[in-house]
């Protein structure tokens, strides 16, 4: 799976967008993968596809979980590569506006 934008620029979400709302959602919110769906505005194919190159790379583990065998929930833990992620973007984003704010 490639890292290039998935969408144009047009006001529209990049890859890295995406994946940092994601991690971002998973940092703050324990959520199965239907409430990660429609928090972060994405489809259930694309979730899979996202979950699944985060997972590929080190950004995520999928975790199963849940008391009894037969009722079995599927989630995800940051691993410390998507948390570095998170911080780098969440650090871009702030020196953005604040350029933004010196012009």
């Amino acid at each position: 799976m490639k890292e290039a934008n998935i969408r144009s620029d047009k006001g529209k979400r990049s890859f890295d967008d995406i994946m940092f709302r994601v991690i971002q959602l998973l940092l703050y919110f324990d959520l199965n993968q239907t409430n990660l769906m429609y928090k972060a505005n994405m489809s259930h194919t694309q979730l899979k596809r996202y979950m699944g190159y985060m997972v590929e790379i080190g950004m995520l583990k999928e975790v199963k979980e849940g008391k009894y065998p037969e009722i079995i929930r599927n989630s995800y833990k940051v691993l410390p590569k998507g948390v570095e992620f998170y911080v780098q973007r969440r650090i871009e984003k702030a020196l953005k506006e604040f350029r933004e704010l010196v012009e």
